[in-house]
C-alpha cells in the first residue's frame, strides 16, 4: 500500500475532527446567501390595467335596463376566461 493514499476512515476522522468548522462554515454561506437574497430588488416585476367595456344589447329600451346585469355578468366572466385561457397565457 503507498503511503500517500488515505483511507475512508482517515477522511472520516478529518471530517468529525473538523465538523464545527464545516457547520460553521455552512451556516455563513447560507446565511449571508438569504440575506444577500432578500437585499436585492427584484427585477422582473409586472402590473396590469384591464378595460372591460359593456356591449350594448340590443332589444328595446326596456329590454335593455331589465338584462344589462346579467349581460354584464355574464360578458364579465367570458372576459375573464378568455383573459385566462391557455393561448393568452403562452403569449403573455
Amino acid at each position: 500500500m503507498d503511503t500517500s493514499e488515505i483511507a475512508l476512515a482517515e477522511y472520516w476522522r478529518i471530517i468529525r475532527k473538523r465538523k464545527g468548522t464545516i457547520v460553521l462554515v455552512f451556516s455563513a454561506v447560507v446565511l449571508s446567501t438569504f440575506i444577500f437574497t432578500k437585499m436585492q430588488t427584484p427585477i422582473y416585476q409586472s402590473q396590469l390595467e384591464l378595460k372591460i367595456e359593456k356591449q350594448i344589447p340590443s332589444g328595446t329600451p326596456a329590454e335593455q335596463i331589465a338584462n344589462l346585469d346579467t349581460i354584464a355578468a355574464i360578458n364579465l366572466t367570458t372576459e375573464m376566461r378568455l383573459i385566462a385561457s391557455l393561448p393568452v397565457m403562452q403569449k403573455v
